[in-house]
Order: structure tokens, then C-alpha cells, then sequence
């Protein structure tokens, strides 16, 4: 392994065509944190005989190629869920992939041509509500028809208590509902890692049909607390997650007022144009306050509230 890979620092892909794509951050010997430029992130935890990836983001880019250059052993992708900045990458990989039987229809869905290709032009006019800026975050020479006729490899299913061996490191599977059904995290009890996915986050979704319950949501949340992990690794997060951030989100969730909430229309194919989603805050927060410290929301729909 190359010296850049052991600083505790991010470091940036660079290749021909392709710049700064993916930024590395290593969190100990064996964990990596991979922030793609599509602000979609994935873990790499490298065992002394096998790794595992979870999540593979979009797939705009070679993460196969990058993760090559520091990882020599055999790579297993593990899917938090089955979106689509989530999945779409698995192609580049050695299947089976694992995911959670509940989300294995939701990932076939989202690997679609047709969900790819709004992927794609999403992509080309990339929002960031945090700068207000549009960027194209696609890799320069990008071949969209490749990309359009790309298939997901074959899949296994895990559930709750499964333990994923990568010779000296045992990895638990945990099932944590509320943003999709089939959610999972991994969880490290030896180091007290959890990497939970989109499980909760500054802007959580839980409206689409694919979603669960408020009080689904609300468990999970107090699962994770229940763990008392050191570290928790989110899915676009870039910075580790602590315990008082985690209590923030119990907090939001556990106050929910949804008439005070603002209505917001999503930009997903499958959401009813009638269907009544807000976006719930902390009480003295405003919508999209993301880089504000204490922020927490819910962006939930009417018919997910119980």
C-alpha cells in the first residue's frame, strides 16, 4: 500500500480524463471512506483474506479500477439498499452482490435504462443545495451507451444477524428500516463501526412507495443509538457521524410536525403528482440549512406518518 493511502487524509483520484472523482479517507487500518464527486459515498473494509464494498454510488466512474490500487484481495459489494446512487455501479464488480431480499425489487427497478438515464441528466446539471451552484459531474470522455445497456450482476440476500467473515474481521449485518424496507448497515462490534447507509441523514426521504413508517424509522434510530457505535459512516455524509449528531436525528424524528412542514415536490418518476410530502424540520430550523450545526430533517409524506 502506497504512503498517500495511509495519511488520514482525503486523497484524490486522478487519471487521464477523470479527475478527482473519488476522495479516499482512511479511518483506521482496514476501513476506507470513498466520497464520490456525485457527493454519493461507499466504505471499503479490507480483511486480511477478503473485503467488502458497501455501496457502489452511481457508477459514473471506474471505482473498480480505483479501489484496485490499494486493495489486493477479493472484493465482495454489499448494497445498503436498492436506490439507484446506490447500486448502479455494481456492474463494475464480481457478482453475487448481497442486498436485502425487500430491496432486491427496488434495485432491478433502479438499474432500469430508463432510471439510468435520468441518473445521467441529473448528473450533467448537478445541484448542490449547499453552494447553489450546477455542475456536470459526469468523468470526462463519459460513454453514455455503455452506461444505458450496463446490467446488475447476480445477487444474494442477507438479513438481520448474518455475519459477513473477512478473515480477521467479522462484519454483522443489521436491518434498519424506515428510508426503504430492506435497508441494512454494517456493523464492526470489535472497533464500534456502523456503516449505515441513507438509514438517517440531514435530509432523509421517507415518502416513496419503497419506504416505511415514521415509527419504523424511529426504531431504527434507537437501534443504532442502542449499539453505541464510536464511529458511524453515512451514505453521503463525508465526515464521521458522532453519538450527539445521532441524538439530533432521534430528536427530529421524535418531533415531527408535519403540518408545519414545507410541501416539496421530488424529482423521482415514481411519486404521485397529488401525493402530500413535506419537508420537516427541527423546531428554529429552516428547509436546506444543511451546513448549519443541529439541523436535522424528515422529508416524509402524509401517508407515512404512522
Amino acid at each position: 500500500m502506497s504512503a498517500v493511502y495511509k495519511r488520514r487524509l482525503y486523497t484524490a483520484y486522478i487519471r487521464k480524463g477523470e479527475l478527482r472523482m473519488y476522495q479516499c479517507r482512511k479511518i483506521n487500518d482496514q476501513v476506507y471512506h470513498i466520497v464520490g464527486k456525485d457527493a454519493v459515498n461507499c466504505q471499503l473494509v479490507v480483511g486480511s483474506e477478503k473485503a467488502v464494498l458497501f455501496d457502489t454510488g452511481y457508477g459514473f466512474a471506474d471505482l473498480a479500477a480505483f479501489i484496485k490500487g490499494f486493495c489486493k484481495v477479493p472484493v465482495t459489494v454489499v448494497n445498503s439498499h436498492g436506490h439507484l446512487d446506490h447500486v448502479n455501479g455494481n456492474n463494475q464488480f464480481s457478482g453475487p452482490c448481497l442486498i436485502h431480499k425487500l430491496d432486491f425489487p427496488l434495485a432491478k427497478q433502479h438499474s432500469s435504462a430508463e432510471r439510468r438515464a435520468e441518473c445521467m441528466e441529473r448528473a450533467k446539471n448537478n445541484f448542490d443545495p449547499m453552494t447553489g451552484e450546477t455542475t456536470n459531474v459526469l468523468p470526462e470522455g463519459f460513454d453514455e451507451a455503455a452506461y444505458l445497456a450496463a446490467k446488475l450482476p447476480e445477487f444474494s440476500f442477507v438479513q438481520e444477524g448474518d455475519i459477513l467473515d473477512l478473515g480477521d474481521i467479522s462484519l454483522e449485518v443489521k436491518e434498519l428500516p424506515g428510508h426503504t424496507l430492506g435497508s441494512i448497515g454494517l456493523w464492526w462490534e470489535k472497533e464500534r463501526i456502523l456503516l449505515s447507509g441513507d438509514a438517517f441523514g440531514p435530509f432523509t426521504w421517507l415518502f416513496a412507495p419503497e419506504a416505511g413508517t415514521l415509527s419504523q424509522y424511529r426504531n431504527t434510530l434507537q437501534k443504532i443509538h442502542s449499539l453505541a457505535p464510536r464511529i458511524i459512516l453515512g451514505g453521503h455524509e463525508s465526515k464521521n457521524i458522532t453519538m450527539d449528531e445521532l441524538e439530533v436525528y432521534i430528536d427530529c424524528a421524535e418531533h415531527v410536525d408535519f403540518e408545519k412542514g414545507m410541501p416539496w415536490k421530488p424529482p423521482v418518476l415514481e411519486i404521485s403528482e397529488n401525493a402530500d410530502i413535506r419537508i420537516c424540520t427541527r423546531e428554529g430550523y429552516e428547509p436546506f440549512q444543511f451546513g448549519r450545526p443541529g439541523f436535522a430533517s424528515l422529508v416524509i409524506g402524509r401517508d407515512h406518518l404512522n
